[in-house]
């Protein structure tokens, strides 16, 4: 598997965790992961990709830390769940591992 299918698998099976699990139980250890992708995305110049995960980081931090930003949360997150699925690359198997 290349390093862009692994990415985009990573953060595909980190949004289906956290959605089942409900995005009000974030914690600062599950942005932390994220930011980790966030990470690896910029290394591989995936620019947009990148802006979509710090965008949805920022406002899940402020939901964290006890704001109210949750409509611009999901908003975020609808954002990037969309953009990892119409990437084109996702195979079954990362439904199936998420």
């Amino acid at each position: 598997m290349d390093q862009l299918q692994l990415l985009l698998n990573q953060a595909h099976g980190w949004a289906v965790k956290h959605l089942l699990r409900g995005l009000q139980q974030l914690t600062l250890e599950d942005l932390d992961e994220l930011e980790r992708i966030a990470g690896e995305a910029s290394q591989l110049q995936l620019a947009f990709m990148s802006e979509l995960l710090e965008h949805f980081i920022k406002e899940a931090r402020q939901v964290v830390l006890g704001g109210d930003q949750e409509e611009a949360m999901l908003f975020h997150y609808a954002r990037l769940v969309q953009y990892v699925e119409q990437s084109g690359i996702l195979k079954d198997e990362a439904y199936e591992n998420a």
